[in-house]
């Protein structure tokens, strides 16, 4: 019984990811494409925050001023160089 458990457990830590990243993907896609919170669609939304990785990655931190939606978003910012 402790391992049909276990099993379950195992085959379902995947599946959240891949979820967790499309619904990741699609909220940065509207924000990128709509300019409005995902949430809530209000137009009051502010980036507080980009900073630029090494390996070609943006993180760039994102609220909504109405609803207070959170989040962070790290995309492919095309640029691989780290000036080294």
């Amino acid at each position: 019984m402790e391992m049909a458990i276990i099993l379950i457990i195992i085959l379902l830590i995947p599946v959240f990811y891949v979820y967790t990243l499309s619904k990741n993907t699609e909220d940065v896609e509207y924000i990128k494409d709509e300019k409005k919170c995902p949430k809530c669609n209000s137009e009051d939304i502010t980036i507080f925050s980009t900073r630029n990785g090494c390996s070609g990655t943006e993180t760039i931190d994102f609220k909504c001023n109405e609803c207070e939606y959170k989040n962070v978003f790290t995309i492919n910012s095309g640029n691989a160089s780290c000036g080294i």
